[in-house]
């Protein structure tokens, strides 16, 4: 008796393969499967890897701007001396340091909370008017991640390094005082940042950061409040898009 085998064959002799069965279709179809994991979970260590690089050489962008600019404005913070300048912000931080509190006892002419600052600066750094400008030194150098950071929103390591160093060499070494418009300069950078991040997260504790580096930036000196509006500002917009992202 023939096998199904034998009755494959066509008129001309030739041997024709039977269709394959559901087992070899089942295998084939796993064999597949396998395949498309495999390549996808090469695909994610991929971009994780390139994700690392990216940080890594982010990280070193900023290093080297760090490097460059704590050299370059260390060189040039003992210059460019104003008495008057120089002389109302140690009268104020004297004063406080000793127990006196701004608009109280004594005639401050800016918010008072600068005078708190070069307080504690003369505590540690000791009295002297250079203590004044280290402690002015010390918030540029946390400025310049945070303008780092919003030039990373427009464009890569790179040029956001260049861009970087172009803010560093015309603001602060320019007149390495310790005024409170540099500080309110560094609060109104330190709150885009969060309110750029907050974008990123929508976490509502960036908000709250951006908040308190206007406050901040009030109590050195009035006009952070042009902060608090631009901040608002954006809030406005932002809510204005969403609202029309929903519709």
């Amino acid at each position: 008796m023939k096998s199904k085998m034998d009755k494959t064959s066509t008129k001309s002799g030739l041997q024709v393969d039977p269709a394959p069965g559901p087992e070899i279709l089942g295998v084939e179809i796993r064999v597949h499967e396998q395949g498309a994991e495999v390549l996808a979970a090469s695909e994610a260590e991929i971009a994780v890897v390139a994700a690392a690089q990216g940080w890594v050489v982010r990280l070193m962008v900023l290093g080297a701007v760090l490097a460059v600019a704590a050299i370059y404005v260390g060189a040039h913070i003992g210059s460019g001396w104003v008495p008057a300048d120089d002389g109302i912000l140690s009268q104020s931080a004297l004063r406080v340091m000793h127990g006196q509190l701004p608009h109280r006892d004594f005639a401050e002419i800016y918010t008072g909370g600068l005078s708190v600052i070069h307080a504690l600066a003369f505590r540690v750094f000791g009295v002297s008017l250079l203590s004044l400008r280290i402690c002015a030194f010390l918030f540029f150098l946390a400025w310049i991640p945070a303008v780092y950071y919003v030039a990373l929103r427009f464009t890569a390591a790179v040029p956001a390094g260049l861009v970087t160093l172009v803010a560093v060499a015309w603001s602060f070494p320019n007149y390495p005082a310790a005024m409170p418009s540099w500080y309110n300069l560094f609060f109104a950078t330190f709150g885009a940042a969060a309110l750029l991040r907050y974008l990123d997260v929508r976490k509502a504790r960036w908000l709250f950061v951006a908040g308190v580096c206007g406050g901040v930036s009030i109590l050195i000196k009035v006009i952070g409040a042009y902060y608090i509006a631009g901040a608002l500002l954006f809030l406005a917009f932002l809510e204005q898009s969403d609202r029309q992202c929903h519709q």
